[in-house]
């Protein structure tokens, strides 16, 4: 007996070849089996070679690479961009981005 998101899935005819041609079509080669709609789903993006673990609902929605839409940040690049600008980490980069705004726990040297 299959539970109940494969059963609704099932119900609205999700193929999983048609959620890998969605994911492809935002940029996103998927790596891993298809785990449902609203679960993370392991994928590499085409553009910039990171892999990312979005939602096939969220991609659907309009969502993709986290990283290409700068709502990620790699804690390695973080540190970069506060070396060019001559400034010293003084704490790991908090890789936590919650709704548009990251905390910032740096100083000049």
């Amino acid at each position: 007996m299959a539970c109940g998101r494969r059963r609704t899935e099932a119900a609205h005819g999700l193929d999983p070849f048609e959620a890998a041609q969605v994911m492809r079509q935002a940029g996103l080669e998927p790596l891993v089996d298809y785990p449902g709609a609203t679960e993370p789903w392991l994928c590499r993006c085409l553009t910039c070679e990171r892999e990312v673990s979005p939602a096939y609902q969220s991609v659907r929605s309009g969502s993709g690479c986290g990283y290409c839409a700068r709502r990620f940040v790699d804690p390695v690049e973080a540190v970069q961009v506060m070396r060019e600008a001559k400034l010293t980490p003084l704490v790991d980069y908090p890789a936590l981005v919650c709704r548009g705004s990251r905390s910032a726990r740096y100083a000049v040297e």
